[in-house]
């Protein structure tokens, strides 16, 4: 009929294959992150370049298979900023600061006007109250995968002690 039924032959992939998209999903993820800096802001899911799951899975895949610590360090960090990533967020990032301000070098900051920049504080209000309700689900999800990357790294201390590793 339609072929729904018919068995499929088991599609064979290298583990080489597997790695080296991993190593390109890693690839996309850090170029977009050095592209545009993350900084404290919260962005929207869909402005990653793959699927949130398929970068987190594939930081994993590439951090349990480079025994350097600098390069294990630094793709924990990048893993840790995927939390930063939510849903129905929208177009514009959440920042913790009103955009004029946060666009301000730290020295430029303290030769403002003190009233304007109240002022543009309190126009900012609502989006720092989404942004400090998001920034608890970023929190929880950082510490998510904080633990998820620490489950790995016990795994492979016990494999490296079984000798499998």
């Amino acid at each position: 009929m339609w072929g729904f039924f018919k068995k499929k032959a088991p599609v064979e992939t290298k583990p080489s294959e597997i790695l080296n998209t991993a190593r390109a999903i890693v690839d996309q993820y850090d170029d977009h992150l050095q592209q545009r800096p993350l900084g404290f802001d919260i962005r929207d899911v869909r402005a990653l370049p793959f699927e949130k799951g398929a970068i987190l899975n594939a930081l994993r895949l590439e951090r349990s298979s480079d025994p350097r610590e600098e390069v294990r360090e630094f793709l924990t960090e990048i893993a840790l900023k995927l939390a930063h990533f939510q849903s129905d967020i929208g177009t514009r990032d959440l920042s913790p600061m009103p955009p004029a301000l946060a666009d301000l070098p730290p020295e430029a900051r303290d030769l403002l006007d003190m009233e304007k920049v109240m002022a543009a504080m309190s126009d900012h209000r609502p989006k720092h109250e989404r942004y400090q309700a998001l920034l608890e689900r970023v929190t929880v999800e950082r510490r998510d995968i904080a633990q998820r990357l620490q489950k790995d790294d016990q795994m492979l201390s016990e494999q490296a002690h079984k000798g499998r590793y």
